[in-house]
């Protein structure tokens, strides 16, 4: 993600993207930091739209791929539901979190009568991007919502690692 769709964004001004990449990847390696995944996905809804969601608009301005992206956007989506795929339960620490479950909630209701299984989660999708504190107007482009939808049947289906591995 960082490389193919994140990077290609970026004006380097002299900066070495590559060196740059592998710096954070050792940062993010490095167990001594003691930052767990948990706080990264804390108050998402503030996160997002400063780092992955400007970087969505360039992408689809230009017309390039925002796989990998979206489901950055799916994954924090699954987070919200607060049960990680062994079932163990999880907080939502986030200052839209009462607005996050309702919406959530409501766009699992509203997408499951009447729709195939993709169209309910493209349907499910939509319903939680349209939150415009946290997308803007992404949330009106199918474009988006498609690719989020995927990346979260990725997620539901086969879960994180059969989802990056779709990737290889």
């Amino acid at each position: 993600m960082m490389r193919l769709e994140i990077a290609p964004t970026l004006a380097a001004d002299g900066l070495d993207l590559q060196r740059y990449r592998m710096r954070l990847l050792e940062r993010f390696a490095n167990p001594a930091l003691r930052h767990r995944t948990l706080q990264i996905a804390m108050d998402g809804s503030q996160k997002l739209p400063q780092r992955i969601l400007d970087t969505v608009r360039d992408r689809l301005t230009s017309g390039d791929s925002i796989e990998r992206l979206a489901l950055v956007i799916a994954a924090w989506i699954c987070f919200l539901g607060g049960v990680d795929e062994a079932g163990r339960p999880h907080a939502i620490e986030d200052p839209l979190r009462d607005t996050l479950a309702a919406l959530l909630a409501d766009a699992d209701r509203r997408s499951a009568p009447g729709f195939g299984k993709s169209e309910a989660e493209r349907h499910r999708i939509a319903c939680i991007c349209a939150l415009g504190p946290v997308f803007g107007t992404l949330g009106s482009d199918p474009r988006f919502i498609d690719a989020v939808a995927r990346q979260s049947t990725r997620l539901r289906e086969g879960g994180v690692r059969s989802a990056l591995a779709a990737f290889d």
